[in-house]
């Protein structure tokens, strides 16, 4: 990508959302759960406070439970709607209207951060309210984290949070979007380091047996100066209280006069193209009505194209295909 794009991008989104008093409480839950998951002392306690359905048994598992914690945060953040839905929820769980300051305020609340944690993960896992413990049921307990986080730490752990579905097998053959978090600019923890395109290749070879091809959107779609030359007629959307926003075209400078952008300050992901609903932000309300008023647009242009080339066939022969028994045969003029 011409420039990069930027692989801590997404978990910045997701802490500005949170705000900087939730995110700072975030930030030191997430690395107290850290540290006690080292030992068995700490692993009990966490396993308690988490209502796990079996205790932790390693650090490793211990720092998957983290990694589970913190895409809680991820999913909140992408349906960061201004009304109860049940989006990004797949038990049919009913989310709080914008579900990012629900879970921050019992994050800010609570007595200690890793109690926090507990109370906002409860809120997206359990948002069907009939689940008597997480995580280590011994079902998909991976099947609700981040889609597509794949790195390594420099603790040597796997930091990958892969989804167990279709999304990582297209993350490993077409979309290969490198994430980084833990830094000292976003809420999460531990640090995952920069991104290790050669771990994420092996690790979607033992998932898959595919390797990512990092430059497959650039060679489908011509990266951004190849959009700039060909593109017409797109309307880039964003709502910039969705982490995703980070990887959107932005700015359309450069860009064909048809191709414009639309920027939603109170939207989450593809808010605008939900079904209206009366707590719907103006902004959305209005990037709607852009959309609709340059499809509109396209579809008169292009009717009108039609016609002048309809028109334009005045002095050639027109003929007609008749169709007989025995197929298509006869010519006739017209």
């Amino acid at each position: 990508m011409d420039p990069p794009y930027d692989s801590n991008g997404f978990a910045r989104v997701v802490t500005r959302d949170a705000g900087p008093k939730c995110a700072e409480k975030v930030k030191k839950g997430l690395q107290t759960m850290f540290n006690l998951v080292q030992s068995d002392k700490g692993r009990e306690e966490v396993s308690k406070s988490f209502r796990l359905c079996k205790g932790l048994k390693s650090a490793s598992e211990g720092e998957e439970l983290v990694a589970w914690t913190s895409s809680a945060w991820d999913y909140l953040a992408m349906g960061d709607f201004p009304y109860s839905s049940r989006y990004v929820q797949p038990d049919g769980g009913l989310l709080p209207a914008y579900p990012v300051k629900a879970a921050c305020d019992l994050v800010v609340a609570a007595a200690n951060p890793v109690r926090g944690l507990v109370m906002a993960a409860d809120m997206f896992y359990n948002a069907t309210k009939n689940k008597k413990c997480f995580f280590n049921d011994g079902g998909k307990k991976k099947s609700t984290v981040l889609m597509a986080s794949r790195s390594k730490t420099k603790f040597g752990m796997s930091a990958s949070r892969p989804c167990e579905g279709t999304w990582d097998w297209q993350w490993c053959t077409e979309h290969s979007m490198p994430f980084t978090s833990g830094t000292d600019k976003d809420m999460f923890y531990p640090p995952t380091g920069p991104f290790d395109p050669v771990q994420v290749a092996k690790e979607c070879k033992a998932q898959w047996g595919v390797e990512p091809n990092p430059f497959w959107a650039r060679i489908t779609y011509g990266g951004l100066k190849g959009l700039r030359l060909g593109l017409r007629n797109v309307v880039f959307s964003n709502g910039l209280l969705d982490p995703w926003s980070a990887g959107g075209v932005l700015d359309t400078r450069g860009f064909h006069s048809s191709v414009v952008k639309v920027l939603i300050p109170h939207g989450a992901h593809h808010l605008d193209l939900m079904f209206s609903h009366k707590d719907d932000p103006a902004d959305v309300v209005i990037a709607r009505k852009v959309e609709l008023k340059h499809i509109a647009k396209w579809i008169f242009e292009a009717k009108r194209r039609s016609a002048t080339l309809l028109n334009s066939s005045d002095n050639a022969e027109d003929v007609v295909v008749l169709s007989n028994a025995d197929g298509w045969g006869t010519i006739a003029e017209a």
